[in-house]
């Protein structure tokens, strides 16, 4: 009997220390470079396109974030661009909360026609890995150019298939006209 809780208690210490390992090594990645399909619905009308993203962290705090977009539908075109710098704060080993702030750039094309526009964005987020497989990232965005303001809340997550290479999904609402699905492949470095 003595023999039997011995192996049980030793059981329980490795299951604990070999999932503490596990969490040490499951950090939220600020270090990638992505690709997606973008679609956006926008009053019914779906808009389909592609955004790509790079993050970099320079210490255990600061980063650099780039992201653009571009959506097309017949002759009308969008590009946006924003450019910052976000802080992250370990509020767990696996948990961070972070904030961006940075320069946005839109333009729209219709035909011949076009015009542009920068403003800024502002982000605040929560990011964590459940294990060396599966990240969650929530954030609201603030964005201003054209003289409105917007915010969208935004969902997503990531698949590890192995520790450089993730299959990732993201879901914006705007509002209840505008939302938007992205689905693709992040290189994490």
């Amino acid at each position: 009997m003595k023999k039997l809780g011995l192996i049980a208690a030793l059981s329980a210490v490795m299951g604990l220390t070999s999932t503490a390992v596990l969490a040490a090594e499951s950090q939220p990645s600020f270090d990638y470079m992505s690709a997606s399909y973008l679609n956006a619905d926008v009053s019914d009308i779906h808009v389909g396109g592609a955004k790509i993203d790079y993050s970099q962290s320079f210490n255990d705090k600061i980063f650099g974030y780039a992201q653009a977009s571009f959506l097309t539908k017949g002759d009308l075109d969008n590009i946006q661009a924003v450019v910052g710098f976000g802080y992250k704060h370990a509020i767990a080993p696996a948990t961070a909360l972070y904030g961006v702030i940075g320069v946005a750039h839109d333009r729209i094309e219709l035909g011949s026609l076009s015009d542009s526009d920068t403003g800024y964005t502002a982000l605040a987020g929560v990011r964590h890995a459940f294990n060396n497989k599966f990240e969650l990232d929530a954030h609201i965005q603030h964005l201003d150019v054209w003289d409105e303001s917007d915010q969208s809340y935004v969902v997503g997550g990531k698949y590890y298939l192995n520790p450089s290479w993730a299959l990732q999904a993201n879901y914006s609402y705007i509002d209840s006209d505008t939302s938007m699905l992205s689905f693709g492949v992040s290189y994490n470095f």
